[in-house]
């Protein structure tokens, strides 16, 4: 790790989620370093001891390869040092845990980093060999090159920011790489000084590791803090939801460039701990003035925070490296330090805590993408009679300044130094709570976040606010936390829940009568095997009458009421059961508790399986003239697993 860590607190970093192929540090016999080849001092720090291997060693692998020695043991799986006992050759082994072994999903994604690997063929990226699921340890495992040396991260930590030559090539070496992946449609995700080996210490020998194998991939995380944990100082604005959340070739560049940045100084550049920080230090290019001049150019440029304005791709950051002079005049010239914040494009309704701009009220708290503007100051006028006759020298050298000052302006028009920027809203230098004009669920019932999206938010004394988002989508509602942070001064915990199409009907008529003293309901879990009991709460406010339906996956609403149990302190709770059919996949089930002052007709009369579509309108107009209060939940209902064969004879 480096000095500067990026774990999560309380976490050890030797135990985050990425693997490492090697962590052997034996002292190499190198030549001496120089500006192109640099090696690893003669006095290693020990090697971390690995934690939780469950693999013997001398245990034979697809009868091809021996376990040798254990190397790390991380969030995902452990790996070990092999021997191919046919040829004696080095081998790394990557399996996956003994309790993630029986999940398909666990086996696809390694089966995905075996393909990806298989297709790239390429000096900068580790070799890939085999990928089996072995009978006798009944586990993944995924057999690569083995690299003797060190971490991007383990060797400037100890040595310091690369020389410039050294720095050239390793960066003109991983945009290659990067290139040939992105040919082939792979994206890394995830660069990081951790993520680049360096054989035997030497920086011009590199290699690109960890293609795209994140936690958040297998592991389902609730909040956008969960998946990014310990990684702020590298991830991108679109991994952050800003600018349509679409990962691409643009991804990697913004990562390859703190990547970089971080080799060259020997410590990342502050791009945030959190979520609120990384959003804050993305509106514009970071500030780089702490490299050499001659990485700034092309570092601002792939650093832009919208991808549409960084450098087109990894073949392209090659050439501006062998030909800087080709490189917009804005970044040679350093004016893109200057440059007005830009605002981040988060998905419809995610404002993402941007403030108004000075002197601008009752605007929305979606804000577009500003177009080009440039606005000139007129002096004010002079509000007295008297002139002081000492004036008229100054007024003669003001104009020969503005002279002057002009002629530059147009030389700098005419060599391109003005080229058109986005001039957006500020950030916001103020953590403090804005003024409050309404409470949690009225403030997220009026966030557009797109079609057949919903927030809600539950609070509870040991939690804390806890905010629910039901969508068809699976973007990442980073911005939900950050304007729910801003408005009420607390962050709230994020859970997003999958509805269907056909669920979209009553998660509208929801969000028309969410209030923040209405009805409450809550969820014992969110994943159910089929078959066992779905549980849950509801509060009505006092006195109201109660209607509690679920919402099938095709649309279908059936009355619960008869599920309710008796009320105690003013709190009823609910207890039924669903089967899903033999084959079927995970199906979300949406649970709607609707609390108003008289019975609701339209929903007493409804038929079970009465369609979304045609029922909830009908009861939204009837909740318009005696009003009400509707809450969401919902549960995702899997299959049983598969009872285990009997045994054999």
């Amino acid at each position: 790790m480096t000095g500067d860590d990026d774990s999560p607190p309380g976490t050890d970093g030797p135990d985050e989620e990425r693997t490492r192929l090697i962590l052997s540090q034996t002292a190499a016999t190198t030549p001496p370093a120089t500006s192109m080849q640099a090696t690893i001092p003669p006095a290693p720090p020990p090697k971390p001891k690995a934690k939780s291997a469950t693999v013997a060693i001398g245990t034979l692998i697809n009868n091809n390869y021996i376990v040798r020695e254990v190397l790390k043991s991380g969030g995902m799986g452990e790996v070990y040092r092999g021997e191919n006992v046919f040829t004696h050759d080095p081998v790394a082994i990557k399996v996956v845990l003994q309790e993630l072994a029986e999940d398909a999903k666990v086996g696809q994604m390694f089966l995905r980093e075996a393909r990806t690997l298989s297709q790239l063929s390429d000096e900068a990226i580790v070799r890939y060999y085999n990928f089996v699921k072995d009978p006798a340890i009944d586990r993944y495992c995924l057999v690569m090159e083995f690299i003797e040396g060190v971490t991007l991260a383990d060797y400037t930590q100890r040595n310091g920011g690369l020389p410039r030559e050294a720095a050239q090539a390793l960066m003109r070496r991983l945009a290659r790489g990067l290139d040939k992946a992105h040919a082939r449609s792979v994206i890394h995700r995830d660069l990081s000084p951790d993520n680049v080996m360096l054989p035997n210490g030497v920086v011009a020998d590199a290699l690109l590791i960890d293609f795209g194998i994140a936690k958040s991939n297998v592991l389902q995380e609730s909040t956008m803090a969960g998946q990014f944990a310990g990684k702020f100082k590298y991830v991108s604005p679109e991994q952050l939801g800003h600018f349509g959340g679409e990962i691409g070739p643009q991804t990697d560049i913004y990562g390859l460039a703190l990547l970089m940045a971080a080799a060259i100084r020997g410590r990342p550049l502050d791009m945030g701990s959190s979520i609120v920080e990384a959003v804050d230090a993305r509106r514009a290019i970071p500030d780089l003035s702490s490299l050499p001049e001659a990485f700034r150019p092309i570092l601002s440029w792939m650093l832009e925070p919208d991808p549409a304005n960084r450098v087109a791709s990894m073949a392209e950051v090659v050439r501006y490296l062998d030909r800087p002079g080709d490189i917009p005049a804005k970044y040679r010239a350093g004016l893109s330090q200057s440059l007005p914040p830009v605002s981040l494009s988060l998905p419809p309704g995610q404002s993402g805590g941007l403030a108004l701009p000075p002197g601008v009220a009752g605007r929305s708290t979606t804000y577009p993408p500003a177009q080009p503007e440039l606005t000139a100051r007129t002096p004010a006028a002079p509000t007295g009679a008297e002139e002081d006759s000492s004036r008229g020298p100054l007024l003669l050298l003001f104009g020969v300044f503005i002279l002057v000052l002009g002629g530059a302006l147009g030389f700098a028009w005419t060599q391109g130094f003005f080229d058109p920027a986005p001039v957006l809203p500020d950030p916001v230098a103020s953590t403090e709570p804005a003024e409050q004009t309404t409470g949690p669920a009225t403030f997220l019932a009026a966030m557009d976040l797109g079609a057949c999206t919903l927030a809600t938010v539950v609070t509870t004394e040991a939690d804390g606010p806890h905010v629910h988002v039901f969508s068809t989508r699976e973007d990442a509602f980073a911005g939900v936390a950050i304007d729910y942070q801003r408005q009420f001064g607390v962050s709230p915990r994020v859970t997003t829940h999958a509805v269907t199409d056909d669920q979209c009907p009553a998660l509208e008529f929801a969000r028309s009568f969410q209030a923040d003293a209405g009805v409450q309901l809550l969820m014992t879990g969110t994943t159910i095997e089929s078959g066992a009991p779905i549980e849950g709460r509801v509060t009505p406010p006092e006195g109201s009458a109660l209607w509690l339906a679920l919402i099938s996956p095709r649309g279908g609403v059936y009355k619960l009421n008869q599920s309710l149990s008796g009320e105690i302190a003013g709190e009823q709770s609910f207890s039924f059961g669903l089967n899903l059919a033999d084959g079927s996949p995970a199906a979300p089930q949406l649970l709607l508790a609707v609390a108003t002052p008289t019975p609701l007709a339209n929903a007493a009369a409804a038929r079970d399986g009465a369609d979304a579509k045609a029922l909830f309108p009908l009861v939204a107009e009837e909740m318009a003239k005696v009003g009400g209060s509707v809450s969401v939940g919902q549960v995702m209902l899997v299959p049983k697993p598969a009872a285990p064969a009997p045994p054999g004879p």
